[in-house]
């Protein structure tokens, strides 16, 4: 897949939305590298509506809801997370999160939905886009099985894998109110804003560092505990030796 990093991630992103493009898109990434941080900000800078879904929280009758008999014909009631114009706004994003952490019913149940815009009754609202993100399989922590369909990753537009980037999150942290001591030992220390960008994830390792890790160290250096805590809590967070 082509490398990009947070920032261009988000360029390609809003020149896509802006040219009318209605076809979904979808962005791959180790654990905590910022892939639902972009799409929130993404949302949040074209004042888009935006609902998040995680796919591993879906059974395959979410997506098409329960059905009612009426009159001897069965309808289908389309779940309230679905967007509706009148709801949710005439534009927006809907992000489906940890795609392939869905089981294999659900991600197949996705199908009508990234290829025509529809389920069942239901339609998209002409004004919605459709995101979605997985980690990796290399990452041993976002597909079932280890595998994805290859026919239901053909109905996406373009696939990118988010890489970290020093810069960029360095200048996002800055101005974010994270601990300017910790965005300088980043600065000093660039391979340890993400410890396993390439995956392979030892077995057994718990806390380790990573963009979305590291603002929750940055939370614990505010704190001003005694150093032996301080540095207990950062090797939770971080890990020892980071940390």
């Amino acid at each position: 897949l082509p490398k990009v990093n947070l920032v261009q991630a988000a360029e390609f992103l809003n020149a896509w939305i802006s040219s009318g493009n209605k076809k979904p898109v979808f962005l791959w990434g180790p654990p905590g590298v910022g892939k639902s941080s972009l799409v929130q900000a993404l949302a949040d800078s074209t004042e888009f509506g935006f609902i998040d879904t995680r796919l591993s929280q879906l059974d395959p009758v979410d997506f098409r809801g329960v059905p009612t008999v009426i009159k001897g014909i069965t309808t289908w009631n389309a779940p309230s997370w679905l967007p509706r114009a009148e709801t949710h706004g005439e534009r927006g994003c809907l992000f489906l999160d940890e795609f392939f952490l869905g089981s294999r019913a659900v991600c197949a149940a996705a199908y009508q939905l990234l290829q025509d815009r529809a389920v069942g009754d239901y339609v998209l609202p002409p004004g919605w886009i459709i995101l979605a993100a997985s980690n990796r399989p290399e990452d041993k922590a976002g597909l079932t099985g280890g595998t994805f369909d290859s026919a239901l990753v053909n109905r996406f537009a373009a696939h990118f894998e988010i890489v970290p980037d020093v810069d960029a999150w360095a200048e996002w942290a800055l101005g974010s109110d994270v601990s300017p001591e910790l965005v300088a030992f980043i600065r000093f220390r660039p391979e340890l804003l993400h410890e396993f960008p390439e995956g392979g994830i030892p077995k057994g390792r718990i806390a380790y560092s990573t963009p979305r890790s590291l603002v929750s160290a940055g939370d614990i250096i505010k704190l001003g505990c005694a150093p032996r805590l301080e540095q207990a809590a950062l090797e939770g967070c971080i890990g020892a030796g980071v940390a």
